[in-house]
C-alpha cells in the first residue's frame, strides 16, 4: 500500500474531541478504505460512466445508481452514526466531491 496520511482539520473545541478521541490515530488505521476510494474517484471519470451505462444498458440505470454502486450510497448524518467508519466516509466523499454534501 502506498504511504497516505490523513489530515483532520478542526477549529476550536473540535481540536479538543480529535485528541480526546484519538480520531486522527484511528483514521490513520483506515489508510487502505481511503486509498480505495480515492483510486475510484479517479478512475470514475465521464467515459468511464458512459462505459458503465453501456454495459448495464438493460438495467436502465442512472447516473445516481451507478454511482451508488462504485462508491456505495451516500452516508447522511444519520448514517454517518450507524455505519463503520461513516463519518470519514462521510468526510471522504464530501472532499472528493463524490456526493454534494452541506455542512
Amino acid at each position: 500500500m502506498s504511504d497516505i496520511k490523513v489530515i483532520v482539520d478542526a477549529k476550536g473545541n473540535l481540536e479538543n474531541n480529535l485528541k480526546g478521541m484519538k480520531i486522527r490515530e484511528a483514521y490513520q488505521i483506515h489508510g487502505t478504505e481511503v486509498l480505495e476510494l480515492i483510486e475510484k474517484q479517479q478512475m470514475y471519470n465521464s467515459t468511464q460512466k458512459q462505459e458503465i451505462k453501456a454495459l448495464l444498458s438493460q438495467a436502465n440505470l442512472t447516473d445516481s445508481e451507478i454511482k451508488k454502486i462504485v462508491f456505495g450510497p451516500e452516508i447522511t448524518t444519520e448514517g454517518m452514526k450507524t455505519k463503520p467508519l461513516g463519518k470519514l466516509m462521510r468526510d471522504l466523499h464530501k472532499e472528493l466531491k463524490i456526493y454534494n454534501i452541506d455542512v
